[in-house]
């Protein structure tokens, strides 16, 4: 019976996704700005601490949680009659409660009959999963049933009440775009203060109504049900909780570079939310985020065209307002490839040939990114505290046009390198220069349009410690770049950096398997047998010793210099 519950397919992904606290997935979602700063508690399971086995102890209860999921009551009761524990949830696993599969799946019979089994006449149903802290009302909201939810709620369920991510059931519902879920929730200080309005004062009544569901309340991201609304483009769930006379519309989330909901909706490019914000009397358009940008830097990384067309038309606007980094909306635009941003940007005004204080670049060495960290405590300054601490956004390149080429966006460069002003080949702090930072992030096409400008571009300049364009990308296992590099006449393949070591030694230390394929690539470049020994010995794994190896056998005996 238990394999036959468990095998029907699908039931692994919703326990996964239901019991270790996973929010339904949503197709074509986009993470926050910034990228994901960190993941949920139980969000997501690395297969090192993979625990789905401690389940199996009891195989009849976790058949009765899939089957309280899927709905199957009939199925349940057969389950239970067998054996199956409705109150049984293990200590040290992933299963919850029976109770809590019956929330996800959203049927009142499911969980009428369970916490039938398990409570009895006098039910204490209010027990939260041990590995995420969700109650039956959390998961009822996280799936959007609202029947369920008005079923837990009836049990005198806290709506408040925080699972081990801080979450409410509000957050919840508001997270998985649920309305009439989140309706539901709402609706609770209504529906209460109704009950009780004959036996209080004006006074009371107002207090109650604003005290019994806290549409404010923040998870560890310090994320309220109207940022991840905002965020994830619910605009009916928006439109229920912007009204609410308690909720703050300028509230700025602290873990997100201290940006409004505002900023969020035009960061996101979303017109009608953006809009619908607008609306609020209450709403500020001229603030500053934590990092110093204001608005039109958000609109820039929307990439929504008549957004920054709005912003740009209220007049207040600095088209080269710098934030804390010294980036500015152009070079944001830039970053992300909208062309036709930074064209009507470059229209309003915007320096093409600003730089950045290359704050990227400060990170990066003091995380080791690119080779041994540099954690020098007396080098941190307020600067870098900031971006370490996911108070200051950061801008990777050190121009408009070097963040285009991080990027990889063609069009973009092109009308960049049109502009006047613009230093094609200028180096960044670490001696890089658009062209070898296109090379290192792997962008063939750049890499191309780079070199067709001819004396613009020199495809032999080294950075701060001798690597050329060529070494870059030999060692980022970029076989395409690297093979495009050496069509170029005057590129190198022998070119050594300050430490004596060639493209070819730099990708034989690396050793991975992707870097075998640069090695193919270089070999037949190579004519001195000692620069191929010297990269046999520099070579750390027996696969790329034995492929060296062998190529020093078939090359001809007089080929030694």
């Amino acid at each position: 019976m238990a394999a036959a519950v468990i095998g029907f397919e699908g039931v692994t992904k919703a326990l996964l996704q239901g019991v270790v606290g996973k929010e339904p997935e949503v197709d074509g979602e986009e993470g926050e700005e910034g990228g994901e700063k960190a993941k949920e508690v139980g969000e997501q399971m690395d297969e090192d601490d993979d625990e789905t086995d401690y389940a199996w102890t009891d195989p009849l209860t976790m058949a009765l949680t899939a089957a309280a999921i899927l709905c199957r009551v009939d199925d349940m009761k057969t389950l239970i009659d067998k054996g199956a524990h409705a109150d049984y949830e293990e200590e040290d696993g992933w299963l919850g409660l029976p109770l809590h599969g019956a929330a996800m799946g959203g049927s009142l019979d499911a969980i009428r009959l369970i916490s039938e089994h398990t409570f009895g006449e006098d039910p204490d149903i209010k027990i939260d999963c041990l590995h995420t802290g969700n109650t039956g009302l959390h998961f009822a909201a996280q799936y959007g049933h609202a029947e369920a939810v008005q079923f837990f709620l009836d049990a005198d369920f806290e709506p408040d009440e925080r699972n081990k991510n801080a979450q409410t059931p509000l957050f919840l519902a508001a997270s998985g775009g649920h309305v009439d879920a989140l309706n539901r929730l709402l609706e609770l200080d209504y529906k209460r203060a109704e009950e009780k309005a004959s036996r209080m004062s004006d006074e009371e009544y107002l207090t109650m109504q604003h005290s019994m569901v806290d549409v404010d309340a923040d998870d560890y991201r310090a994320r309220t049900p109207m940022c991840i609304a905002v965020q994830r483009g619910y605009y009916d769930v928006v439109e229920r909780l912007m009204w609410r006379g308690e909720l703050d519309i300028n509230r700025r989330n602290t873990e997100e570079y201290g940006m409004t909901y505002l900023m969020t909706a035009a960061s996101k490019g979303d017109k009608g939310i953006f809009d619908h914000l607008l609306g609020h009397p209450e709403i500020k358009k001229h603030l500053k985020d934590s990092s110093g940008h204001g608005l039109l830097k958000h609109a820039a990384v929307g990439g929504n065209e008549q957004i920054v067309r709005q912003v740009l038309s209220w007049g207040k606007a600095d088209v080269n307002l710098r934030g804390a980094d010294d980036s500015t909306p152009i070079m944001w635009a830039a970053i992300r490839g909208h062309e036709s941003i930074v064209q009507l940007l470059i229209d309003h005004g915007a320096a093409v040939d600003l730089v950045t204080s290359q704050l990227h670049l400060r990170m990066m060495s003091f995380l080791g990114v690119l080779g041994e960290p540099n954690t020098n405590m007396n080098d941190i300054d307020d600067q870098l505290m900031g971006a370490l601490t996911g108070q200051v956004a950061v801008l990777v390149g050190a121009t408009a046009l070097d963040a285009a080429a991080h990027g990889g966006h063609v069009g973009t460069m092109r009308l960049l390198m049109s502009q006047p002003g613009v230093e094609i080949d200028r180096p960044d702090m670490d001696g890089r220069t658009p062209f070898a930072n296109a090379a290192l992030t792997g962008h063939k096409a750049v890499v191309r349009l780079l070199l067709a400008q001819g004396d613009r571009v020199n495809p032999e300049a080294a950075d701060k410690d001798g690597c050329t364009p060529l070494i870059l990308a030999a060692r980022a296992g970029d076989a395409g770049v690297v093979r495009v590099l050496l069509e170029e006449a005057h590129v190198d393949s022998s070119r050594t950096d300050k430490k004596g070591y060639s493209a070819l030694t730099h990708v034989a230390k690396q050793g991975q398997l992707l870097h075998e394929d640069v090695v193919k690539v270089l070999l037949p470049f190579i004519r001195s047998k000692r620069e191929i020994e010297t990269a046999r010995e520099a070579a750390e794994s027996e696969r790329m010793r034995a492929l060296l190896t062998s190529y020093l056998q078939k090359m001809p005996e007089g080929e030694n210099e």
